[in-house]
């Protein structure tokens, strides 16, 4: 899934997907080197590294009600379900930053 939306991120313009994450798995996917992106294990890393402006979360939806990111109310972070009207209106409110 997360494959699936880097793909749509790379079609908007001043959008780049900088990092991918699996805290279940130390195997970085194909698509790190495809999008000249890192990849991690650390959510927290993720979380406090002030470049990042927006942080999606690809996850099975029983899943997100659990997520310790949707625990920490965070609000740069959005999951899949709500994934269009969050995303716009995330760079619009990073565009003002």
């Amino acid at each position: 899934m997360g494959q699936v939306h880097a793909s749509s991120y790379r079609q908007i313009d001043g959008v780049k997907v900088s990092v991918f994450s699996d805290p279940l798995s130390n195997k970085a996917p194909d698509s790190v080197k495809q999008y000249h992106a890192r990849f991690t294990t650390s959510v927290d890393e993720i979380i406090n590294d002030s470049k990042i402006d927006i942080v999606d979360v690809c996850l099975p939806t029983p899943c997100i009600k659990n997520s310790s990111l949707n625990q920490q109310k965070l609000e740069n972070i959005f999951y899949v379900k709500n994934l269009l009207p969050e995303l716009s209106r995330m760079l619009k409110k990073s565009r003002k930053s």
